[in-house]
């Protein structure tokens, strides 16, 4: 499948090479792009599988960037994950369709946590949830659904292999016992 696109759109030098250089070690294909006119440039030739945003950025902010990102069929797909220092800012992200919003300064393991459930089960398949220490992550309820359709289907299957047994008399259905003679 090769590695994975990232493209991280932060206009803070020490933060975009903080992350650029973890998430290089962790394999991913990083691209930086220092605001958001030039990431929206950016974006037809990289096509980035998951992006990663600041906020308060020259050019175009990160919540114009957002909503040019959804209001695109071409890009509305992409997972985003928005970056800030600032807690009401935070708070009004979590209220928009991001995937995943996380406090600066950045822990970069729950920063990477995000990054691979939403590689894995991609942004239609996560629910929005309130975080640990304010965080607002994203978590996939997908895996728990699929077990619980396995289990149904597997229940259905036993149920008319036991029910075609019984009724060709290769097995007796069970002795029920009343329990107060």
């Amino acid at each position: 499948m090769g590695k994975k696109k990232i493209l991280v759109v932060e206009d803070e030098q020490t933060t975009a090479t903080l992350l650029d250089s973890a998430l290089k070690k962790q394999g991913y294909d990083v691209v930086i792009a220092h605001n958001g006119k030039l990431a929206l440039s950016l974006l037809e030739a990289m096509r980035p599988d998951i992006i990663i945003s600041d906020v308060i950025m020259p050019e175009i902010n990160g919540l114009e960037f957002f909503k040019q990102i959804r209001k695109n069929e071409n890009t509305s797909h992409i997972p985003f994950v928005v970056l800030t220092a600032h807690q009401k800012i935070a708070k009004t992200f979590g209220e928009l369709d991001v995937d995943a919003v996380l406090n600066k300064p950045v822990v970069i393991n729950d920063l990477l946590e995000k990054i691979e459930i939403l590689s894995t089960y991609g942004r239609t398949a996560a629910t929005f949830v309130s975080g640990s220490k304010g965080r607002n992550i994203k978590k996939s309820f997908i895996p728990l659904a699929f077990a619980a359709a396995i289990i149904l289907v597997f229940v259905l299957i036993l149920t008319q292999y036991l029910r075609s047994q019984w009724e060709n008399r290769k097995i007796e259905p069970p002795e029920i016992v009343n329990e107060t003679e």
